[in-house]
């Protein structure tokens, strides 16, 4: 009878196991608290409403094992953290804590070395701000992100601003400041959190008076992905005061002001002529990326944003413009404009895919000489390739203007999931 009981309560003791072993979470914001509470398995579809699941392995493993993503932008981020995510916290974490009282901040990160299919990323990061509250999330602060591998056209944000340790670092204002540190083509990392962060100290973009609030690591997915699994992970955070930081004040890189890149000084523009979208002498909140009919396209567009180009007119009269965009699913709406001045807008439903490219047109009015030209995104969720003006005839009169009304400031929701600004910012 004894050894009965003993081996009914060894069954009973493993299916229980399995049970929690195998749960899998489909929910979008779904979380599973693991290792008694140091850990936690989030779904995290914060970019999309296509289904994604992922199931628990154990340990601190688990796989991607649904994604019905199919986009150009991240709908997702399935990951592990510790520490606060945008107000939900893990148990002992140490965090958050001052970075000047950080003496080490250990990770190690390992994946599966299967690739399916999709576009993705194999990444881990940590967000630091410079409040000690992180329930509406990081803004004002900074996302440091370490990339082990891109696959498909997933790409970094932003423009490349220098090397570190055998990364490239890229870098990019998305309401914080978003630098990525990308060295390719591996399933595993390990080292101290503090060396990338003092290094983003170096070039102005963190302070040792900023908080680090959590460390993550999963996969970014924007389409496919599903079989992507992570063996283990770990972080641990210490206290000591100064480690490795720096002793100094560093002289800072100057730090775009939020959601505003100024690119390094480009040639005028020549019209009559084509100009690639990315050819841009100012913008605000777009990021560009791989184009599939070759060279760079702008994206990551929501209404507001737009792109400044320097041109120089050959001669006045009438141009017909075309402009090689796409979009998922959004409608696509634009301006064309010189100062104050509306020149022409363009409205058009979408082409059904992210790459999937159409031409529009109409046709404006330019005087002779220097000028800039601004592309304001009436409306968001497209891609633009380039824009190309033609001569459509001589000299024409002057056109009155319709002028530009004030724009009035949307009001960001309260609550945990801000609406994101960009397709690579939002609640990750």
């Amino acid at each position: 009878m004894g050894k009965r009981v003993f081996y009914v309560f060894m069954f009973i003791t493993l299916f229980v196991c399995q049970t929690v072993i195998s749960q899998t979470i489909c929910d979008q914001y779904g979380i599973l608290s693991i290792n008694g509470g140091e850990y936690i398995l989030q779904n995290n579809v914060w970019g999309a409403s296509t289904a994604q699941c992922v199931t628990y392995n154990g340990g601190t493993g688990f796989t991607v094992t649904t994604s019905a993503h199919n986009q150009g932008s991240v709908a997702g981020y399935p990951s592990l953290f510790k520490g606060n995510h945008w107000g939900t916290a893990t148990s002992n974490s140490g965090m958050p804590i001052l970075l000047s009282s950080v003496s080490s901040a250990n990770f190690s990160f390992n994946v599966s070395s299967t690739r399916p299919s999709g576009d993705y990323n194999v990444a881990a990061e940590a967000w630091i701000s410079p409040s000690t509250d992180a329930s509406a999330g990081y803004g004002g602060g900074a996302e440091i992100m370490i990339v082990l591998d891109y696959h498909g056209v997933m790409g970094p944000a932003g423009s490349q601003i220098g090397t570190f340790n055998g990364h490239q670092v890229y870098y990019a204002n998305i309401g914080w400041n978003f630098l990525t540190y990308v060295s390719t083509g591996r399933s595993s990392a390990s080292g101290n959190m503090m060396d990338f962060i003092n290094d983003a100290m170096s070039r102005g973009y963190v302070q040792s008076s900023w908080y680090l609030h959590v460390f993550e690591a999963g996969f970014e997915i924007m389409s496919g992905g599903q079989g992507l699994a992570c063996n283990s992970f770990s972080f641990s955070v210490n206290a000591g005061g100064g480690g490795t930081n720096p002793t100094s004040t560093p002289t800072p890189t100057p730090v775009p002001q939020a959601n505003t890149t100024t690119p390094p000084p480009t040639t005028n523009n020549s019209i009559p002529g084509l100009i690639e979208a990315e050819n841009y002498s100012n913008m605000s909140g777009i990021q560009t990326e791989a184009c599939s009919e070759g060279g760079l396209n702008v994206g990551w567009i929501e209404a507001g944003d737009w792109m400044d180009y320097n041109v120089n007119v050959a001669s006045t009269g009438s141009y017909t413009v075309q402009y090689r965009v796409a979009s998922l699913s959004s409608t696509i709406s634009f301006s064309l404009r010189e100062g104050n001045s509306i020149l022409g807008s363009v409205s058009t439903g979408s082409t059904g895919g992210w790459q999937t490219w159409t031409t529009v047109s109409h046709t404006v009015n330019l005087s002779a000489g220097s000028r800039t030209l601004r592309v304001y995104a009436d409306g968001g969720g497209w891609n633009i390739n380039w824009l190309n003006f033609t001569s459509s005839g001589g000299s024409v009169p002057t056109a009155t203007p319709t002028p530009v009304s004030a724009a009035t400031a949307t009001p960001v929701p309260a609550g945990n999931t801000p609406t994101p600004t960009s397709r690579r910012s939002g609640r990750r």
